[in-house]
């Protein structure tokens, strides 16, 4: 993804399903995958319990950036 002086210049929507596993694990593989430099991620996901906070940092290969809600 490009951030450009009016926006987004490129970007990608990628969608994986879990087969499973916990969503913290399946985001640690995308980003591993695509040799991420950070995620970024509302805190919306760890207060409705979709991400549980005390895994990002055994899963996430990489700094997570928590936004506020």
């Amino acid at each position: 993804m490009v951030v450009g002086s009016g926006g987004f210049e490129e970007f990608k929507l990628l969608e994986r399903l879990g087969e499973g596993k916990k969503a913290t694990a399946v985001i640690g593989e995308v980003a591993d995958e695509l040799g991420t430099e950070l995620v970024v991620m509302s805190m919306e996901a760890i207060h409705s319990k979709f991400i549980d906070a005390n895994l990002l940092a055994e899963f996430i290969p990489c700094p997570v950036l928590l936004l506020p809600l």
